[in-house]
């Protein structure tokens, strides 16, 4: 979720560019908790999120994060979104 707040907030200017290395680092400790379904693991889990777990939550500020801010392009390596599909399939 934090990491997302930065990005956006460097992209928008209210933030000071040297946030977003700090934001980077988020970023690659958030992927690292990511399962080889794209899940990420270790986040307050669903439904009470007052154990370690996974949620609807955690994957939608994950999704966000790898998002480009409005405007920008997507990024070539799409191997992210790889990952979400598979998931979603799961659930249908």
């Amino acid at each position: 979720m934090l990491s997302f707040t930065v990005y956006e907030g460097v992209a928008a200017g209210w933030l000071p560019i040297t946030y977003r290395a700090h934001a980077d680092r988020m970023r690659t400790a958030a992927r690292l908790m990511m399962d080889g379904d794209g899940f990420v693991q270790g986040a307050c889990g669903a439904p009470n999120f007052d154990r370690p777990g996974v949620s609807t939550e955690a994957q939608a500020f994950c999704i966000m994060m790898e998002l480009p801010p409005a405007g920008s392009p997507l990024p070539a390596n799409q191997e992210w979104l790889r990952c979400y599909c598979t998931a979603i399939r799961k659930f249908r």
